[in-house]
């Protein structure tokens, strides 16, 4: 019968000195092309994050979406989620249990906080 080889899945952990890390940092050099290369892209970064401010995630609420949440919970969560799903089905219960916590929900639903 052959002997299983083992195998060892953990990497080992290996451990520098600080000075060691100088050391290599030291042998890092950037040229003064690079350097002015880099300053540049950062330069054009700032400037397209600041010109296009809706390019940040913001989330889009439909506003028919919200006032049949405010109005029909469960239409609302439909309309939004298109179709039947767990989040139809809680809102639905909720509403008809109780009317505030169903629009909550939806309202919740419909707004993607949950």
């Amino acid at each position: 019968m052959a002997a299983k080889p083992t195998v060892d899945l953990q990497e080992p952990v290996v451990k520098k000195t600080a000075s060691a890390v100088a050391a290599e940092t030291k042998n890092l050099t950037i040229t003064k092309a690079q350097k002015k290369e880099l300053k540049s892209a950062l330069k054009q970064l700032k400037k397209q994050s600041v010109q296009n401010p809706q390019d940040v995630a913001k989330p889009t609420v439909n506003i028919v979406e919200l006032i049949f949440a405010i109005i029909l919970p469960p239409v609302g969560v439909l309309l939004h989620e298109d179709g039947l799903n767990s989040r139809f089905w809680i809102s639905l219960l909720l509403t008809l249990l109780f009317f505030i916590p169903g629009m909550i929900y939806a309202i919740l639903v419909v707004t993607d906080t949950i």
